[in-house]
């Protein structure tokens, strides 16, 4: 093996002879990693390093898992070149070793640790420009990694079926959002999946798939003790579960920095579920009514659920109109939207209004109220709240509007006549409507079959007939979307705002409980 001269070194600060282009047909005999090694031999002899460049040099190893590693030998080389022990081969090896167990490294270790690079110690092949030559060409021609993965049918057919994380209601894979308005007890709700989560026990009489959560209390954290120790009393637990975890800091996710900061804190938990409540805690700054900036949250969202193949929670809550307040980016991106309807007191609806899977059909729970055993600072008995499955409560009659009145008014007139009456001699004596409302009147009447009407010729009511009860619809599961809410809920009410303007439907207010907060 013949050894080239140390002069030859003194090519590091010009560089490599360039090239327009490198083709692949014009690749080297010498490996990457013989090129590499090639080069620290060069570096390593004494005589050498005072014409070294070290700038040059470490900029030649840019290439990928060996930049670091051999940039860290070429400085230590430069700065002690007058330690024989740092010219051996072997102890340069200890140093790349010491740098990190990646493969570019190992490989390097290995080519200087065989015997022929042991009884050469810094012989070499080939001259320093073919070894930064060939550096150059490998490092033009490495194939790039992609972030994408094509995958064919049968891959897609053959990989394994996500499974419930809670029965029918979330899986244990995807990202999710629990809407309402305030005081329909949303982190209660949440809070109670997550405990029966951790502990393996039933959800409101569905299976869970155990696991550790993580519950991300970005508001009210100090409401969180009480709550759980009322659900410990409620089933029956002597210690707190094991497997749920709070941060009680806010963590904006739609930064790119702190979600992987989120991800790296509860790497080693691996958790199953993770709740970020709420959604404007942890999302300070954006726009909720941005679809942009909503879906960077969703992305974000998605970007946890796939680190861990976890269900991934936002809690939201709704707009006046009773929708998941701001743009429509949240809803429409993710798995399984879940809203919370107050119907009662401390009765809550839980309705799915998305599931890419099977939806699953509207219930209701009602909240117990838990003695904690403790009083407060005033003697008064501290307590908290459960939930558990009930019964909906009958829907309530709605009161007769004044467009109800006044039609009935107009179809007591028109009975009054045996042989009918023409439009106008009919408004004519119905002049407690005028005349606009008179004709929307009439054709709602039409449309409910309550009268008959042929033009030219006069109005007559038509005979009452019993209502025949609807027969409830079976249940779609295999629909893509989430159907209407369930009989029990009045959304299915006609509105008759355009009949009625200017008059506003009266409705009752909640009775505002202690436990009335935010949630």
């Amino acid at each position: 093996m013949s050894k080239t001269s140390v002069n030859d070194s003194r090519s590091v600060r010009q560089g490599p002879s360039q090239s327009p282009q490198m083709a692949k047909s014009d690749a080297p005999e010498i490996s990457q990693i013989e090129a590499q090694i090639g080069v620290l031999r060069y570096a390593m002899m004494p005589d050498a390093i005072g014409e070294m460049n070290l700038a040059i040099l470490r900029n030649y190893f840019d290439v990928p898992d060996f930049d670091a590693i051999a940039a860290t030998v070429a400085e230590v080389v430069y700065k002690q070149a007058d330690n024989d022990e740092l010219t051996d081969s072997l102890t340069v090896a200890e140093i790349l070793k010491k740098q990190g167990e990646d493969e570019a490294g190992l490989a390097a270790l290995n080519f200087m640790q065989t015997p022929e690079a042991v009884a050469e110690k810094r012989g070499c092949d080939h001259s320093f420009d073919q070894y930064l030559d060939a550096m150059k060409w490998h490092k033009c021609n490495r194939p790039r990694e992609s972030r994408f993965e094509v995958l064919n049918l049968r891959q897609i057919i053959d990989r394994p079926r996500p499974q419930w994380l809670i029965r029918d209601i979330i899986l244990e894979i995807g990202y999710s959002a629990m809407t309402g308005d305030y005081g329909t007890f949303k982190s209660f709700i949440a809070l109670d999946m997550g405990l029966a989560i951790a502990t393996g026990s039933l959800w409101q009489g569905r299976e869970v798939k155990r696991g550790k959560v993580v519950y991300v209390v970005a508001e009210g954290a100090y409401t969180t003790a009480d709550r759980v120790k009322a659900w410990m009393i409620r089933h029956d637990h002597k210690e707190p579960p094991e497997d749920f975890h709070v941060i009680e800091v806010p963590t904006q996710i739609a930064d790119p920095q702190i979600c992987e900061e989120l991800i790296d804190a509860v790497r080693d938990l691996k958790p199953v579920f993770i709740v970020l409540d709420t959604l404007a805690k942890c999302n300070v700054g954006k726009d909720e009514n941005s679809s942009s900036d909503m879906g960077m949250f969703t992305d974000a969202m998605n970007r946890v659920s796939r680190e861990f193949g976890a269900q991934v929670m936002a809690i939201h809550h709704n707009n006046k109109s009773g929708t998941a307040r701001g743009s429509n980016s949240l809803p429409s991106n993710v798995d399984t939207h879940i809203t919370l309807r107050r119907i009662d007191q401390r009765v809550v609806t839980v309705r799915c209004d998305k599931q890419r899977s099977a939806p699953f059909e509207a219930f209701a729970l009602a909240g117990r109220v838990v003695e904690l055993g403790e009083v407060d600072e005033f003697g008064a008995p501290i307590t908290s709240l459960v939930f558990d499955p009930t019964t909906p409560p009958a829907p309530a009659v709605p009161k007769p509007s004044r467009s109800d009145n006044d039609r009935e008014k107009m179809l007591e007139i028109l009975r009054a006549a045996p042989d009918g009456l023409r439009a106008k001699v009919w408004q004519g004596q119905c002049g407690f409507v005028a005349s606009s409302q008179f004709y929307a009147h009439r054709r709602t009447l039409l449309a409910q079959d309550k009268i008959s009407a042929i033009k030219g010729e006069a109005c007559h009511a038509t005979p009452a007939t019993p209502a025949t009860p609807a027969t409830p619809a079976t249940p779609n599961r295999s629909s893509l979307e989430c159907q209407s809410y369930s009989s029990y809920s009045d959304d299915s009410l006609e509105s008759e705002q355009m009949e009625q303007a200017g008059v506003e439907e009266e409705s009752e207010a909640l009775d505002d409980s202690t436990f009335n907060d935010d949630d």
